[in-house]
């Protein structure tokens, strides 16, 4: 029975491994699909917004991408290790792909130990190892325990083997369902290179942000000929942007802001730093709003009215007034709104 059990072993072992491996691949395969594009992905940030206390709000403030990266890797967890989770649905169709592999190797197996008297427990290995297709098991697999194996009576060892092949299916399924997302083993040992950040990746693109408000492009990919865009531009005052002589945090946004014609900007660090338009180091020129184009030729940011533009945003300033007042240092004026 110990040698059973030991040939039962290493089936296990070996199908645990492939079956992670596969799960690995397909899960990169198939995460980015989970959102159409970057778009929706920063909408349902901005959602998450709303609801947010303070310390997790201002997570958001101080690294807005790696606040989406926790969303999308929190959601993809969501939606792999669940109650309907498809990890395990996805392990067990797998598993019981596996699983009719094995009892036709083995059926060919047995019924050619049937009809040879002097067939060896090797023998009979060497036949299974060679009908598997699906995990391919090397020579090496089964190496220890075919060690002194054939003094062993082989009928009883493979009457053994019968017995707890169906126990193994059950073990390795077992396996499968209380896996969660915290003790999920992924082959990639470099954290960097985890299947959650690589999905991020690639959904993300374009890393560009806009220099007036900070705001990330919402496009997935490198869009050469195509303009920078935001969903929404959010008041520069959540980066810390205040109005020069009023010492106040600015409260209206970009789209509000390319409208006037009195309102300015200084080029630096504006152009010089986060555009990259001008070489001239601490430029001390300002532009005009209205002109941005002149000096930011590479984003598009569409004029929209102050009271249509401003209610998401300034409802999350109006949240949050003691602790962004806090938080920069700043005093600014506020505005009213209502939740959207």
């Amino acid at each position: 029975m110990a040698l059973a059990s030991l040939f039962s072993e290493t089936i296990k072992t070996h199908s645990i491994d492939h079956l992670e491996k596969t799960l690995e691949d397909e899960i990169l395969i198939s995460a980015p699909k989970d959102y159409s594009n970057k778009t929706d992905l920063l909408f349902e940030s901005l959602d998450e917004l709303i609801s947010l206390d303070w310390e997790t709000f201002k997570t958001y403030l101080e690294n807005p991408k790696m606040f989406c990266e926790t969303l999308h890797t929190r959601k993809l967890q969501e939606k792999l290790f669940g109650p309907k989770g498809r990890y395990f649905i996805q392990a067990k169709a797998h598993l019981d792909v596996l699983k009719t592999g094995f009892e036709l190797a083995m059926k060919t197996a047995f019924e050619q130990f049937q009809s040879q008297e002097d067939i060896r427990f090797s023998d009979w290995v060497e036949i299974f190892r060679d009908k598997e297709d699906n995990i391919g098991f090397p020579p090496s697999s089964f190496s220890f325990i075919l060690d002194g194996s054939d003094k062993i009576k082989i009928d009883h060892l493979l009457e053994n083997i019968r017995h707890v092949f169906p126990k193994l299916i059950e073990q390795i399924e077992k396996h499968f369902q209380q896996i969660t997302s915290k003790s999920v083993r992924f082959k990639t040992v470099d954290e960097k290179q985890s299947p959650y950040k690589k999905a991020f990746s690639e959904i993300w693109g374009c890393d560009q942000r806009c220099p007036f408000c900070s705001e990330y492009c919402r496009f997935s990919e490198d869009h050469p000929g195509k303009k920078h865009a935001c969903i929404q531009q959010k008041p520069a005052g959540f980066s810390g942007t205040y109005i020069a002589g009023a010492n106040g945090l600015a409260v209206a946004n970009c789209t509000a802001d390319i409208q006037s014609i009195n309102y300015q900007f200084k080029c630096s660090p504006v152009c010089t730093v986060r555009a990259k338009t001008c070489s001239t180091s601490q430029c001390s020129e300002w532009h005009r709003y209205f002109e941005f184009e002149k000096f930011i030729p590479t984003w598009d940011i569409l004029p929209q009215d102050v009271e249509e533009s401003a209610p998401f945003w300034g409802f999350l300033f109006n949240k949050f007034e003691t602790e962004l007042i806090e938080y920069w240092k700043k005093r600014y004026n506020s505005i009213k709104s209502e939740k959207p």
